[in-house]
Parts: structure tokens; sequence; C-alpha cells
């Protein structure tokens, strides 16, 4: 987002920016941009299976997806959103996180600054009550490594697909859980 952009809209989730940028004949032009959020994704792993949930929401089916969703706000750092979400969704804890991967979904259009935040949650502690917003119905499913690549790699794999790759390459259950972490690289 170039310093000179300015917020001309503000949304739940997509901000808009404005800006004037000099075109190559000299002329002025107004280009635009959209922030949101950054999200979390967590690819948790509870007694050699992945935890996964089949999440519906108004207006939409229900979706494959990892536990996951947006800060709440500034302040909150990505490991304090991903555990937050994670408690939400599930009403699970890990004791070891790992930031193992950190991308631009639409990267390609240049139009969206939005990071997206992958974190792999291992040791298991305790289970409580899931703690849902109004607009989630969140059933929790547990994967074996062969499930989930079944599931990740059809047409019905819903946001399961976005993570295919990383646990494809991974090989096993046991090479998830040593993937590298990016803050101690």
């Amino acid at each position: 987002m170039p310093k000179q952009a300015e917020k001309v809209f503000s949304g739940r989730i997509f901000d808009v920016y404005h800006w004037q940028q000099e075109m190559f004949d000299g002329s002025q032009a107004t280009f635009e941009m959209i922030k949101r959020q950054d999200t979390v994704n967590i690819l948790a792993i509870r007694d050699d299976r992945i935890v996964v949930v089949r999440d519906e929401q108004p207006g939409r089916g229900a979706i494959w997806s990892l536990p996951g969703g947006r800060h709440d706000d500034e302040s909150e750092t990505e490991l304090e959103a991903a555990k937050r979400e994670m408690r939400e969704e599930t009403g699970l804890s890990f004791r070891e996180w790992k930031l193992v991967e950190c991308t631009e979904p639409i990267k390609a259009t240049n139009k969206i600054e939005w990071l997206l935040y992958l974190f792999v949650a291992t040791e298991f502690t305790d289970e409580t009550e899931q703690k849902l917003d109004a607009g989630e119905k969140i059933q929790i499913e547990y994967l074996s490594y062969e499930e989930f690549l079944e599931i990740s790699s059809g047409s019905d794999g819903g946001n399961l697909r976005d993570f295919h790759r990383i646990v494809k390459d991974a090989g096993s259950i046991d090479e998830l859980k040593v993937l590298p972490d990016l803050l101690q690289s």
C-alpha cells in the first residue's frame, strides 16, 4: 500500500484506499486498493490425526476447512489470533505452535493487501466447549494423513485444497510435526 494512500471506505472486512499516481505521459490517475485483516489457519495434530472442520455459514453450505479466521484487532499477534481461533472454533488447546508459512493469497492482482499465516499446532493439552459466532456452525473432524490428502485433492475439498501441497510435500503426519518454524529460520 503506498504511503500516500487515503482510506475512503471502512468496512467490516475490507477497507478501500485511493491515491493519485503519475502516469507515463505525466497525467494523474486515481488508483485503488483494498486491505483486509490478516488471517490465520491452524494445521493441528491430535493423536496423529489432522484437526479439520466442516464450517457452515449463512448463505453458504458446509465446506471443509482448517480452523482459523481473522485478527480481532490490530493489537493481537498472529500467534494470539491462531490460539484464540483454535479455542473458539474447536475448543482445543495445544502446547507447541510453529509458524510454517506466510503467504499473500491474492498476490497476482496486487490490488488486495492481505496475509495468511499457517501454524502447525501439536501436543494437545485440553478441550473445552466451542465458542462459535452466531453465524457459524462448525463440526470438528479428525482425519488421517491419507484422508486429508484424498479430501483436499477433490472438488469438494473446500479450503483444504489450499493446504494440500504442504501436507503432501511433508509426506507423513510425523513430518508435518517437524516442519521448520519460519520464526526460527
